[in-house]
């Protein structure tokens, strides 16, 4: 989980006399001019001024950087255009952040869901989508949609539950590729209050997930 090199507030954006900024998490031992395939992180809406360096983020970032990815969280708004901005900074500064802009993911969680997943699936680099215990918008889905990994905590609230549930519906329907996975005793959060064998073998998967679409 520490085998992670960190860059960390980088600034990203300046609005209204406010820094926004995000740290990147790349293999320890990776060249310096390495460029790394990254998973974005957008966190759930909050009060706090820095979320990005909550546990829950900073542990992400370390466990992307022990798959061989760079783990990028970032503070924001809830809002688009912040998601849109992080991303182009990345995209922009690729080099410097040693990271690889052709091979991003996007991983949501929470109240970050409903923008992050919308930058995603109208960016048509995106590579995949993340989804963990967060409401989508199910009508921004498309049939050539990156591939998205969904993780359900079954004692969420039902509006959450329903959001993805609807989503996977309408993925069969059109024939979009989403993998809706459970954690059946999970409550909202549980990839950091469920310390339990589901939850770990969830992040597991959705690391390979994201591994193996970011190739």
């Amino acid at each position: 989980m520490h085998r992670a090199t960190v860059k960390r507030n980088v600034v990203y954006a300046r609005r209204n006399r406010r820094a926004f900024r995000l740290d990147v998490y790349r293999p320890r031992g990776a060249r310096a001019d390495a460029r790394v395939a990254a998973v974005v992180l957008v966190h759930g809406t909050t009060g706090d001024p820095s979320p990005k360096d909550w546990g829950v983020y900073v542990g992400w970032g370390q466990l992307l950087a022990a798959h061989g990815l760079a783990g990028i969280p970032f503070n924001h708004r809830g809002l688009g255009v912040d998601v849109r901005t992080a991303l182009a900074y990345v995209r922009r500064h690729a080099r410097a952040l040693g990271v690889d802009q052709r091979r991003i993911c996007v991983a949501t969680f929470s109240g970050g869901v409903p923008a992050g997943l919308a930058v995603a699936l109208e960016d048509q680099s995106i590579k995949c989508a993340l989804i963990f215990y967060g409401a989508p918008e199910p009508r921004r889905l498309r049939p050539d949609s990156p591939p998205i990994f969904a993780a359900k905590a079954g004692l969420d609230s039902e509006f959450i539950n329903d959001a993805i549930d609807v989503l996977h519906r309408r993925a069969q329907e059109i024939g979009a590729s989403v993998q809706v996975v459970i954690h059946p005793r999970g409550v909202h959060g549980f990839d950091v209050r469920n310390h339990d064998a589901r939850s770990r073998a969830i992040l597991r998967q959705a690391v390979a997930f994201a591994r193996a679409r970011l190739e």
